[in-house]
């Protein structure tokens, strides 16, 4: 049997994951399964992973899900045999579908005002101002990620702070400079350890493949390090905010480092 995962956009801001298994002869080559194992937008998830394929059905375990109420924790595709097929559950496939068809490109706006938390503020009560740009899908090797339209995308950039061994990647940065993100991958899957002043030891949220460090003041800036795992690599991203700007806030910057997350 064999497996292949395709991803691909749609609507500019829509990322879809695609599964297909295919049962392979000497001749012939048949398709078993085809189903999305993902879709990630700026409001609502489905992920599905860690398929376990046997004679009469395909198990999947839903490890997010915000789209549909009482899907349960795991899911299954039948096999039917006069069909010699495995059926994708059609409660999630109507779904995608329905929800693919009435996206619209500006939906990214509601996630602009759906908090007053400013990013790394110690001090209440301070919100930014965020403008409301579109976003659109951008790379850094095998990494996915969703970036404001009109941010400054810069190749082969160093990170330079807090740094005490030399680490180049790929920078976005705001056009006021008042936020800018970097991620680099390390060499030979080094942990961030071998190249961060300070210890990366939290986990972020509930991902188990990602870990953060506090806050770091330094200047007229505030800095944090994460440490990403994806695709048998490691990725540390640096982020860096002014102090007292708070140009961007925080749900957006979240909002762009999981959009890398989610792929992994």
């Amino acid at each position: 049997c064999l497996m292949i995962d395709e991803r691909f956009v749609a609507k500019s801001l829509i990322r879809l994951s695609r599964r297909s298994y295919y049962a392979l002869s000497k001749d012939t080559t048949t398709l078993l399964f085809r189903g999305y194992t993902e879709i990630f937008s700026p409001r609502n998830r489905i992920l599905l992973k860690d398929s376990v394929v046997s004679s009469d059905r395909i198990l999947f375990t839903v490890s997010e899900n915000t789209l549909i109420p009482d899907l349960g924790n795991s899911v299954s595709a039948p096999f039917e045999s006069n069909k010699n097929h495995y059926i994708y559950p059609l409660v999630i496939d109507s779904t995608i579908k329905s929800y693919i068809n009435a996206f619209e490109s500006d939906e990214y706006v509601a996630i602009l005002d759906s908090t007053t938390a400013p990013l790394y503020t110690k001090e209440p009560g301070k919100i930014g101002v965020t403008s409301k740009q579109p976003f659109q899908t951008d790379t850094y090797n095998e990494l996915f990620l969703y970036i404001p339209k009109d941010w400054v995308r810069r190749e082969n950039v160093a990170m330079i702070h807090h740094i005490r061994k030399s680490l180049v990647g790929k920078e976005f940065s705001s056009v006021d400079q008042n936020f800018s993100v970097i991620i680099a991958a390390t060499r030979g899957f080094e942990k961030a350890e071998h190249y961060t002043e300070y210890p990366l030891l939290e986990p972020y949220k509930h991902f188990t493949n990602v870990r953060m460090s506090e806050i770091i003041e330094s200047d007229n800036s505030v800095f944090m390090f994460y440490e990403l795992m994806c695709g048998g690599k490691r990725y540390i991203v640096q982020t860096r905010a002014i102090k007292g700007k708070n140009t961007v806030e925080r749900h957006l910057f979240e909002y762009i480092l999981e959009s890398a997350i989610i792929g992994c």
